[in-house]
Order: structure tokens, then sequence, then C-alpha cells
């Protein structure tokens, strides 16, 4: 284990910034999982790789970084149809990458259109930096 690492955890966990982390680090072409903490504030249920978090609108930086990646490697292009990736949208063949990156999509505001996909912070890791193939589907 990484002791500097272990101490920053540590000391969020202990400075209240956090009930508790998980980490997967890829380094020399391995995969190395931390898990330090609970779950809630002073609960004595522990974090794992298996804990699942809200991460709230930091999925927007992520997502639209991707996208713009794998538009400037023309993987995609922010003209695409948003439902030739995500079918949970085929009822809106209209919209496009761009309307959904840029909030000019027209969708309804706290509305869900698809069904709650669950990773873990692992198993996202493991999709961006092995560039596995996700292709997010209805469950």
């Amino acid at each position: 284990m990484d002791t500097k690492l272990i101490e920053l955890m540590e000391l969020a966990i202990d400075k209240k910034m956090t009930p508790g982390i998980n980490i997967a680090v890829y380094i020399n072409q391995s995969w190395q999982e931390y898990s330090l903490g609970n779950i809630v504030g002073d609960t004595d249920i522990t974090t794992d790789s298996s804990t699942y978090y809200d991460i709230a609108s930091l999925s927007k930086i992520i997502t639209s970084s991707l996208v713009i990646s794998l538009a400037d490697k023309r993987q995609l292009s922010i003209e695409d149809k948003a439902s030739k990736y995500l079918n949970f949208l085929s009822d809106y063949p209209d919209i496009t990458i761009k309307n959904l990156l840029s909030h000019t999509s027209g969708l309804q505001l706290n509305k869900r259109y698809d069904k709650t996909i669950e990773y873990t912070q692992s198993q996202i890791a493991r999709l961006i930096f092995n560039k596995e193939n996700l292709r997010l589907t209805q469950t």
C-alpha cells in the first residue's frame, strides 16, 4: 500500500472532509484499491470496493471531458444523435450529443429518462482506463 496515499485519506477523514474514501489507482500495469472510513458519519458501516456513491454534478465534468476526447479522436461527433449511444433516448431522435452537453435538448429537468445504472468507482475507472466499450442501456 502507498503510505502517502493512506495518510492523505486519513487526513481527509480526520478533518471531517468526508466520512470515507474509496480509491482505485492504476500503477505499474495493475490496479490497487484503497478503502478507508465509514459510509456515513459516525456509523460503523465501513466502505469497501463495492460501496456506491452519489457523485451528483461531478459526472458532468467527467462526461463532457470524455465526450470531447472521443470527438477529438473522431470516434464520435457531437452532432451524432444521442440515441445512437443512449438507447433510452430513442423516443427523442432529434437530440444530439451537443444538445446534451449544452443543456439545449429540451428534456425536462428532474424527469427520469433512464433506469438507474450502478457502477462502483473501481468499475468506472476500469471502463475509462481500459477503454472498454460502454453502451448505457436500460435495465
